[in-house]
């Protein structure tokens, strides 16, 4: 995020508050199978208890970087893909 501009208090509290949450609810998660493993209960059950919190923390945590981002754009000054880009991107991730 350095190389792309970002600034230093955007990126260090997108990488330090990002894992947390996740890192503990969202499948496959080492505390959920702990958890189950302790107290007997289906481990893919609990994964998908964990998946929409999860989801919930992430489409929280998009939108209060947007608000940020619209309210002081210096913050996030990286340059703007095209639709195509994006497209093609996505399509690599999925």
């Amino acid at each position: 995020m350095d190389r792309y501009g970002y600034d230093k208090k955007l990126s260090t509290g997108i990488v330090g508050h990002g894992g947390p949450p996740w890192g503990s609810s969202f499948p496959p998660s080492v505390t959920l199978i702990v958890f189950g493993i302790i107290t007997e209960q289906s481990i893919g059950r609990l994964f998908l208890a964990g998946l929409v919190p999860g989801l919930m923390v992430a489409a929280f945590f998009i939108c209060i970087i947007y608000g940020w981002c619209k309210i002081n754009p210096a913050w996030a000054k990286g340059e703007r893909s095209t639709w195509k880009e994006r497209m093609a991107l996505a399509a690599r991730v999925l």
